[in-house]
Formats: C-alpha cells, sequence, structure tokens
C-alpha cells in the first residue's frame, strides 16, 4: 500500500503534539486533517511507536483495500489465483526455492512460458487457501503437509518429465560457504595447485595429502573433502575457494509432485 506521506515527516509532526491527550478521537481528526490522506500502514507506524495512543480507527474512513479487522483484496485475489490455477492444471509441482536468485526464478518462467505457471506465496496463506478448498475438493489436503520452508508451485498440464527437466536444469555454480550443508560429497582432486610451498601446513591441517613438485604444492590423491549433508567449515570453505573449487549448485528443486489427485516424491519409476 502505497504511503502518502513520509515516516519521518509523520514522526516529526507528531512530535509536537501534546503527550496528554484527553479526546483519543480527537487525535484521529487531527491526522486525518493534517494528512488526508493517511493510510492505515501509516497510522499503525503512528501508534507503534507512540503506544499512549491506543485510539479504535474508523475503518470507514481509511483507504478501500487492507483492512486490520478482516480481509483484504490481496489475499482475496491469491485465494481466486490459486483455485483458478488448481481447477485448470491437474499437475503440481511443489519446489524448493532456497537459494535461488531473481534471474534464475526469471529463466525458469521464461523456459515454462505456455507450458506452466510459477506461484509463490507465504506459507501461512497457501494453507489458508488450501483449506478453505478442501470441503469442496479433498484431494488437495494432500499438499497440505509439504507446504513448510521455503517452498513454491509450478502448475502444468504438459510432459511431466520435461517439465521437471526444465525446472531442474537452471542450476547455477556455487563457491563453498562456511556453515553451509554439502548437498554432495566434496572432493578435491589430485593434481599440481600452483601454490608455493608456505600453505603446505594448511594442507596438512585439513588432511589433505601433498609433496611438493616445481617448487608448488601438489595434491597427491582425490580427497572427500566434506560429506553429504554435513556442514562445511571456515578452513574447508577456505581452501575450497583457494583452489577456485565451486563444489555446489543452486537452482529450483522438486519437493514433491501433484498429479491427478496423487501426491509422491521425485522418483524415477513414476516418469
Amino acid at each position: 500500500m502505497k504511503l502518502h506521506c513520509s515516516k519521518r515527516y509523520l514522526g516529526t509532526w507528531v512530535r509536537t503534539l501534546p503527550f496528554l491527550i484527553a479526546d483519543q478521537h480527537n487525535l484521529f481528526t487531527s491526522l486525518l486533517g493534517k494528512f488526508p490522506k493517511i493510510s492505515e500502514a501509516s497510522f499503525s507506524l503512528f501508534t507503534k511507536h507512540f503506544p499512549y495512543t491506543q485510539i479504535p480507527l474508523p475503518l470507514n474512513n481509511l483507504p478501500s483495500g487492507k483492512r486490520r479487522y478482516g480481509g483484504s483484496k490481496n489475499k482475496s485475489g491469491y485465494f481466486d489465483k490459486l483455485q483458478a490455477l488448481l481447477e485448470e492444471y491437474k499437475s503440481v509441482f511443489i519446489v524448493e526455492i532456497d537459494n535461488v536468485s531473481s534471474q534464475q526464478m526469471h529463466e525458469i518462467r521464461q523456459s515454462l512460458r505456455g507450458q506452466g505457471v510459477v506461484l509463490m506465496g507465504k506459507n501461512t496463506m497457501v494453507r489458508r487457501a488450501l483449506k478453505t478448498f478442501v470441503p469442496d475438493h479433498p484431494e488437495y489436503e494432500r499438499l497440505l503437509p509439504f507446504v513448510r520452508g521455503n517452498v513454491g508451485f509450478v502448475f502444468t498440464n504438459g510432459d511431466l518429465k520435461e517439465v521437471r527437466d526444465k525446472i531442474l536444469a537452471n542450476r547455477v555454480a556455487a563457491p563453498a560457504r562456511a556453515g553451509a550443508l554439502a548437498p554432495a560429497d566434496v572432493w578435491v582432486p589430485a593434481g599440481n595447485t600452483g601454490m608455493e610451498p608456505g600453505k603446505t601446513s594448511f594442507f596438512q591441517a585439513l588432511g589433505v595429502p601433498t609433496k611438493i613438485a616445481r617448487g608448488t604444492i601438489e595434491i597427491t590423491t582425490d580427497l572427500k573433502l566434506v560429506e553429504a549433508g554435513s556442514k562445511v567449515g571456515p578452513s574447508e570453505a577456505t581452501l575450497l575457494n583457494m583452489l577456485n573449487i565451486s563444489p555446489f549448485t543452486y537452482g529450483m528443486g522438486i519437493a514433491q509432485v501433484y498429479d491427478d489427485g496423487q501426491a509422491f516424491p521425485l522418483r524415477p519409476r513414476h516418469w
């Protein structure tokens, strides 16, 4: 909702008011007189910073749209859109969108044009919407357990394998970050690193077998540095970055597939 006055200006003007206001409605009237187009969001900001003015808002004086006590046009619009998509498309991919950049999301939407529709939304709103649809469509209840974490939806009537491949295709290599969970085993390959011998102790501390060859450090054998599912330590992340190894790929993943009223995980036997 667009604010018609700046937070700073509103706060500055309000601080000039007496701190003891006998008639609360006079204050609200004063605010409306000063800012005829004041929004509920602006007034909520005021009451947040000045809690002594607990004023019941006369909602009919506020702009149409978002209301404090009740639904909003945005919420109603989202419910309608979700319901329309569920009725139009027979298949839904519940996708994981952790670490998905806005550019990747744009490219995925582009690649699915004509085959599918991507929809995002807050989990609480999605669950609330699905629960309102369940009485008429009991099969939608199968989606509820998977609306958790950072997820979105891809609706399609196309070939599931083809759509799946497009969803998973847009992935980018990323460097290791300390504290990140390794999605797969991370290996350091054997070979010459081009690094000076002075850094040998750093490799030794991580158990990486090395030798000095032609005045540089050479890793003698492949080594599994981090196991899948474990956290990347600061030293491991530093070593991988020193070696220019980007072991992770980030992109949209598939958590669950909903097809013709049935939900199932992503497994080869389904394709």
